[in-house]
């Protein structure tokens, strides 16, 4: 996999489609009940190795150089985001439990402002701040938790 050293915000807005076409999946298919809760539970794989990546390696070299209020406060932003998706997701998975089916708008609402979030505050400020050796150890550490 080749990716852009220079930028955090390269591999993880790709990881940011790759989510949401995993939700489509799961919300367009006409697939049996059982074949959507796998789908539904490889999202939940997936999305959960997305906010491990970004609360204990990028934010964690982050903030090993920035000792400041604001990178504190984006990182409490961020977990209480992740904390509403993966409540979210946990009630999704009662519904299905039930056999109640899947409804997702409130999930795809909730992952969007989250997208949003990183996409005009996080990550342009990781771009900007973090050195090359600093994304360099990032995208190493991803590398790991991905193979």
């Amino acid at each position: 996999m080749i990716i852009e050293t220079s930028k955090v915000s390269s591999l993880m807005l790709n990881d940011h489609l790759r989510l949401l076409s995993l939700l489509h999946k799961i919300e367009s298919s006409q697939d049996s009940l059982e074949k959507r809760y796998e789908a539904y539970m490889d999202f939940i794989w997936n999305i959960e190795k997305h906010f491990f990546i970004e609360e204990k390696t990028i934010f964690k070299e982050f903030s090993l150089r920035k000792e400041e209020i604001k990178v504190y406060n984006m990182y409490l932003e961020l977990t209480k985001q992740h904390t509403n998706i993966l409540n979210e997701l946990e009630k999704m998975k009662s519904n299905f439990a039930k056999g109640l089916g899947f409804e997702s708008f409130r999930l795809r609402d909730l992952l969007i402002a989250h997208q949003k979030f990183e996409e005009k505050l996080l990550y342009p400020k990781f771009d900007e701040e973090l050195d090359i050796k600093s994304k360099e150890k990032i995208f190493s550490q991803i590398n790991e938790i991905l193979l």
